[in-house]
């Protein structure tokens, strides 16, 4: 995302936004840089090692790859790796030396780069949700539903519409409007920094939009699950009973008369009240036991994206936070320092994300402890099979 103030009330003229870009920041401090280049550097390292991880185990896992919706999953780890492999390193030279040292065309290419990557992890995270509130809603449809082909589709039209959105805004806005505000020599940003109307637009359809889809997908989810554990929604039921049974009664030579089938031995009645009352008491466990097991496998999963969603609002909050603070109340009154800052936070959302699979699903935590060489060296538990799929 941009690295400084991407809404402002006013357009300046491009001379006023020149002489003001001669000094982006003062340079940092030769002891500043080293710490600052070692946190950077390591965010950068977990970033790309993390989400090539994500990928490496969907290809090698049958259950991963056989999951539907974890080709959600596999994009938003493309997106967050092609973060970590180009937009964090470039980003980080640029704020280390105190100017944009690669010229216009490679920051044309860069900030194309950069918004694609970030609207497409706003896209899946919105994905995820829908295709849960799916599984949810239609129970038993869903595999019908939701196919593989539907799904890449889906992925493939979000890819296409975000790269030709933002490439477009990048390159076509200088020739549209016959000026540039950007001095590349020294600064890189998108052209439109300073058009009020397209960054409205924007924050609506990268932030606003989807946060607000998120959060019905994910209150109609959490209600049906609340519902489940109250009991609301209850197993399927026979929906033709049996007919009670007819009278028996006992004959004088000892036998028993059914109603319907005349005589019949003592040893026979007793054989068959028998086995079909062991019949229904063994139905009923297993009936229990698997609308339990449905439960809670659909509660993991909601768990599992109330984090994601969680972590992804505390990464991109602050950035808009500051945007709408910038454009509504006071543009000279955040500091370049402060952008950066909440840039790199936007960006940890990709670092943080392969740890929140880690966290909440089974298959890639066991896949993660055998490429970290520890998984030997945990519990049991850890790696056990018997854990539902959440995602």
């Amino acid at each position: 995302m941009a690295s400084s103030s991407v809404t402002a009330t006013m357009e300046p003229s491009v001379d006023d936004y020149n002489s003001d870009s001669s000094s982006y920041w003062e340079p940092f401090e030769v002891e500043d840089i080293s710490w600052i280049s070692i946190v950077l550097g390591v965010i950068v390292i977990i970033t790309i090692v993390g989400n090539i991880f994500v990928m490496i185990a969907f290809a090698r896992d049958s259950k991963i790859k056989n999951t539907v919706s974890n080709l959600f999953i596999l994009n938003l780890s493309i997106a967050d790796c092609i973060v970590g492999l180009s937009v964090l390193p470039i980003n980080t030279s640029w704020v280390l030396l105190g100017y944009w040292p690669y010229g216009k065309i490679f920051c044309q290419i860069w900030i194309v780069i950069d918004y694609t990557t970030a609207y497409m992890s706003v896209l899946m995270i919105t994905l995820i949700s829908l295709d849960r509130f799916w599984l949810v809603t239609k129970k038993l449809r869903y595999r019908d539903f939701q196919t593989r082909r539907q799904v890449k589709t889906m992925i493939a039209c979000c890819w296409i519409f975000s790269f030709l959105f933002y490439a477009v805004a990048t390159f076509a806005w200088e020739p549209i409007v016959g000026e540039s505000v950007i001095d590349y020599s020294d600064d890189c940003e998108i052209e439109s920094i300073y058009n009020a109307p397209f960054n409205i637009a924007l924050m609506l359809m990268e932030f606003i939009i989807p946060l607000i889809v998120i959060s019905i997908l994910n209150s109609i989810v959490y209600i049906n699950i609340k519902r489940r554990s109250k009991g609301m929604v209850k197993p399927p039921t026979n929906p033709s009973p049996k007919p009670p049974p007819s009278p028996v009664t006992e004959n004088s030579n000892g036998s028993l008369t059914n109603g319907d089938n005349g005589s019949i031995g003592t040893s026979t009645i007793s054989l068959s009240v028998s086995t079909s009352g062991a019949n229904q008491l063994s139905q009923k466990p297993k009936v229990k036991d698997d609308h339990k097991k449905e439960y809670n496998r659909h509660r993991k999963a909601a768990i599992t994206l109330a984090i994601i969603v969680g972590v992804f609002l505390t990464c991109w909050l602050p950035y808009y936070v500051v945007t709408i603070y910038t454009a509504a109340i006071c543009d000279d009154c955040v500091s370049d320092r402060l952008w950066e800052i909440v840039n790199y936070i936007l960006w940890c959302n990709s670092t943080v994300n392969p740890l929140l699979y880690t966290v909440t699903n089974i298959h890639y935590r066991r896949n993660f402890a055998r490429f970290l060489g520890i998984h030997k060296c945990v519990k049991p538990k850890f790696l056990t099979d018997t854990e539902s799929t959440v995602m």
